[in-house]
């Protein structure tokens, strides 16, 4: 909890610092969280879980399982990027550059 805490509150200017800190210290922190944070279908009927990510950081990894539940994998998407669309051979999201513009991509799928 205590290097959470550091990490948001360096994020903050030095006015907000003090506030933020108190604020994130008088939160109640759940032992556990969830094991995966959302949930998509692609153009094949196959289910993309991605792994759990704390706000507003999107899911950097996606296990995906097909119809009938059996895991055919794990797909690996590049830092800062949202993903919003599977297709059969691409997917499809929102980038953000380290100042937060967005951009929209496209990368290859390669299946095994």
């Amino acid at each position: 909890m205590r290097a959470l805490v550091e990490r948001e509150v360096a994020e903050r200017s030095d006015a907000e610092r003090a506030m933020h800190r108190q604020h994130l210290e008088s939160m109640a922190v759940p032992d556990t969280r969830p094991a995966y944070g959302r949930l998509l279908v692609d153009a094949d009927g196959d289910l993309w879980a991605a792994e759990y990510s704390r706000y507003p950081f999107p899911p950097a990894q996606w296990t995906v399982f097909d119809p009938d539940g059996r895991l055919l994998g794990t797909v690996d998407t590049p830092e800062r990027f949202d993903l919003q669309q599977v297709g059969p051979d691409w997917v499809l999201g929102v980038w953000r550059d380290p100042l937060g513009v967005e951009y929209v991509r496209r990368y290859p799928l390669m299946k095994p």
